[in-house]
């Protein structure tokens, strides 16, 4: 009996090792994501994110808007994740129309791509960077 126990307590820790990931390969993981979504855009150091003109499509720039600013907030903890209306408008080049990225914005949260976690703003859905970065991505720009 406690070879048995002892074969599904191994069973049980490797399957464990094989499914909580580390903060080491977490902190890897957000070092090369910051890598691919940097081709598309800039953020200075308060969060504010300019996204270039070569990505084209309003829904495009501002998922790229809200990757780069959920990046920033996991390296910077004195930035938000949450982008209101005005603030995508403005990280788009060339602007946005205010009525534009609300509309926008309203398909992706129900295209579950992005999450509004209340009236105006919004956020990135965590399961939809790394595809979306792969669909985009394009040559890299200078850094």
């Amino acid at each position: 009996m406690s070879d048995t126990n002892d074969t599904n307590d191994r069973k049980l820790e490797e399957a464990r090792r094989m499914f909580f990931v580390d903060e080491d390969l977490d902190a890897d993981r957000i070092a090369d994501l910051a890598v691919q979504v940097r081709r598309h855009c800039t953020v200075d150091k308060r969060g504010r994110v300019r996204v270039n003109a070569q990505v084209k499509g309003a829904k495009n720039q501002i998922q790229v808007a809200l990757i780069a600013r959920a990046i920033a907030a996991r390296l910077g903890n004195e930035i938000s994740e949450d982008l209101n209306v005005a603030e995508l408008a403005e990280a788009a080049t060339p602007r946005l129309a205010n009525d534009v990225v609300s509309a926008r914005c309203n398909e992706l949260v129900k295209d579950k791509c992005v999450e509004s976690p209340r009236r105006g703003c919004f956020r990135i859905r965590q399961d939809r960077i790394e595809r979306f970065l792969d669909i985009l991505g394009g040559p890299s720009l200078p850094a």
